[in-house]
């Protein structure tokens, strides 16, 4: 299992606020991306031939928001409520990224080395 981060706006955070992001998150049950974008860095291919089922995705929007888990291999996505052109569907770990952002943004980074930690269960 791998831990990865990502954001879901296509290239405006004011659109999508984290309100918007937790909608998607709840409601369609998937997290995107488009297949391209210039200067993209290999995200898109990333997100399709890296990210595995099993693997947890940190989501974020103007900080943490939601912790999920993959569990589909990524497809097409047909669906026109949202803007993602590639997704996987996901199950919800947590959606209390609004704690962990006060708890964890609070401190400099040199005075917080491990900003990301295992939490209990």
């Amino acid at each position: 299992m791998n831990f990865w981060h990502m954001q879901l706006h296509p290239g405006d955070r004011e659109a999508v606020n984290r309100n918007e992001v937790k909608k998607i998150l709840k409601e369609k049950g998937v997290i995107g991306l488009g297949d391209q974008w210039p200067n993209d860095g290999g995200q898109p291919q990333k997100f399709q031939k890296e990210i595995r089922v099993g693997d947890v995705v940190l989501i974020r929007s103007d900080g943490p928001l939601a912790l999920v888990k993959i569990i589909s291999d990524c497809y097409q996505n047909s669906d026109n409520s949202v803007w993602f052109d590639l997704v996987r569907k996901i199950e919800i770990l947590s959606l209390e990224g609004s704690l962990y952002k006060k708890e964890l943004c609070t401190r400099q980074i040199s005075q917080n080395p491990y900003p990301i930690r295992l939490l209990p269960s």
